[in-house]
C-alpha cells in the first residue's frame, strides 16, 4: 500500500513540474504563466487596425455623421409618393410599358384596388350652345349647383369613347356611388322643378390596379406629371391616396 502511495506522489510531482515549465499548456487548458504577457499579445487579431482617435477627431466624426443623417432626412422629406390609375387589365399593360421606358421597374409597384361604381344625374347632351345656355340659366334661377359633364378617370378606355359620344357636351348635377342614391337625388331635383334630368351609369364596380411610385425625387415627379395626356397613360399621376 505504501509503495503505491509513493508512486502516486512521484507521478503528481512530475506532472506539477511539467506544468510549471509550460510543457502541457496546450493540453491542460490552464497556462502556467497565467493570463499575462506575452501570451495575450500573441492572441490579438490584426492589432494594427486599432486606431486611437484624439478628442478633436472624435468630434469631427460625430459632426460628419450628424450632417449625413440630416442630409438623408432632408432628401427623404423631398421625396413624393405618386399614384396613377385605376387601370383595367387592358389598360395596365400599356401603362407598364410607358413607365418602364421612363424609370426602372424597381422604382414603382402595382397596387390592387376595388373601384366603387358611379352614376350621375345628368342633363344633355346639348349640341346647340344656346340650348345649353338656357338650361344653365334655369338651374341658376333655381339655385342648383351644376358643372359641365366630364368623364371621371375611373372610366375604362374601352368605355370612354362611347360614353364621350353619348354624353358630351352635357351637364351634371352630381355623382353617386349607387344607383339607389342617384335615383333618390333625381327625385329631389324633380321636386325642385328639374324635369329633363336623368340618371346615367358611368361604370359598375370593378377590380383594377394602380401603379405607385413611393419615393419620387423632383426630377422624376416632373417626368411623371409630364405624362398627362399620354395615350398610354390616360389616367394621370397624382398624390397617393
Amino acid at each position: 500500500m505504501l509503495k503505491w502511495l509513493l508512486l502516486v506522489l512521484v507521478a503528481a510531482n512530475l506532472a506539477f513540474f511539467a506544468w510549471t515549465q509550460g510543457w502541457v499548456d496546450n493540453v491542460a487548458g490552464v497556462r502556467a504563466s497565467g493570463d499575462r504577457e506575452p501570451g495575450r499579445l500573441a492572441q490579438q487579431v490584426r492589432p494594427e487596425s486599432v486606431v486611437i482617435l484624439s478628442a478633436s477627431a472624435v468630434a469631427a466624426a460625430k459632426s460628419a455623421a450628424s450632417a449625413a443623417a440630416a442630409a438623408s432626412a432632408a432628401y427623404s422629406a423631398n421625396l413624393a409618393c405618386l399614384e396613377a390609375g385605376p387601370f383595367t387589365n387592358a389598360e395596365l399593360a400599356a401603362a407598364e410599358a410607358t413607365l418602364t421606358r421612363l424609370t426602372p421597374a424597381s422604382t414603382w409597384s402595382k397596387v390592387p384596388v376595388e373601384v366603387a361604381g358611379s352614376w350621375a344625374v345628368y342633363m344633355g347632351p346639348y349640341a346647340a350652345a344656346d340650348l345649353r345656355g338656357k338650361k344653365e340659366a334655369e338651374l341658376r334661377r333655381r339655385g342648383l349647383k351644376y358643372e359641365a359633364f366630364k368623364l371621371p378617370p375611373e372610366v375604362s378606355a374601352e368605355q370612354r369613347v362611347a360614353l364621350s359620344a353619348q354624353l358630351i357636351p352635357g351637364l351634371t348635377l352630381g355623382r353617386y356611388a349607387s344607383l339607389e342614391a342617384a335615383d333618390a337625388a333625381l327625385a329631389e331635383f324633380g321636386v325642385a322643378g328639374v324635369q329633363s334630368a336623368r340618371v346615367v351609369e358611368l361604370y359598375k364596380p370593378y377590380g383594377a390596379q394602380s401603379v405607385r411610385v413611393d419615393k419620387a425625387d423632383a426630377a422624376l415627379v416632373a417626368r411623371l406629371k409630364g405624362l398627362t395626356g399620354n395615350a398610354a397613360l390616360i389616367k394621370p399621376f397624382g398624390a397617393c391616396s
